[in-house]
């Protein structure tokens, strides 16, 4: 990951502030709702880089679309 430790060391997009937060969900949701399972989670944090999202949200936010698999994985 060294290539792109300067994008992932931006403190903006790990940062939980209203704005990265609500770009996370909105990015989560809608790549949730637009690919198959199993990339959503790889998708969501590529997509939550050029947007300033949080990327931790636009992951989880991903888990929200899939109500098959959510609960075996809070489990």
């Amino acid at each position: 990951l060294k290539p792109f430790a300067h994008i992932f060391a931006n403190p903006n997009i790990w940062h939980f502030n209203r704005h990265a937060v609500a770009r996370g969900t909105a990015v989560g949701l809608f790549v949730g709702i637009l690919l198959p399972f199993p990339p959503q989670t790889l998708f969501a944090a590529v997509a939550a880089v050029p947007t300033r999202a949080n990327i931790a949200i636009a992951a989880l936010m991903t888990f929200v679309t899939n109500p098959f698999t959510t609960p075996a994985i809070l489990f």
